[in-house]
């Protein structure tokens, strides 16, 4: 995606450039959900978080990217939006690094039995009449 919008730089590539970066950005959102589910497991309100932080990013991230545009120029759209994507590049990269300790290609959630016997076992733990 950032090659992408660097390419866009390019007036003769602009068009099929900003096509690349639809392609590109369209499976993210949808996939990092997932991924954020099984590398934070016991983080619950991870999802609402990463969905509200998205709607506060796309009402702020507008007037910010306008007044950066307005300070280097129209030409400069594609440069800035590359730089945005950069960062998030090696955000995504950082976070892949820090999170990779707990995130095997083997992990797998817990089946719902499984789930249904902790639950079990935690609230028995917590009722003092249900020791067998």
């Amino acid at each position: 995606m950032t090659v992408c919008l660097l390419l866009a730089a390019i007036p003769a590539l602009a068009p099929y450039a900003y096509a690349g970066v639809g392609l590109f950005i369209a499976p993210i959102f949808p996939t990092g959900l997932p991924w954020l589910g099984r590398a934070a497991p016991r983080a619950r309100r991870a999802g609402a978080l990463v969905i509200a932080a998205s709607m506060i990013g796309g009402v702020a991230a507008g007037p910010v990217l306008g007044k950066a545009i307005e300070l280097s120029g129209i030409r400069a759209v594609p440069l800035v939006l590359g730089a945005v994507s950069a960062v998030c590049l090696i955000t995504t990269v950082w976070l892949i690094r820090a999170t990779s300790s707990s995130v095997s290609p083997t992990h797998t959630l817990p089946t719902a039995p499984a789930a249904a016997r902790a639950v079990e076992r935690t609230s028995a733990h917590a009722r003092p009449d249900a020791h067998p």
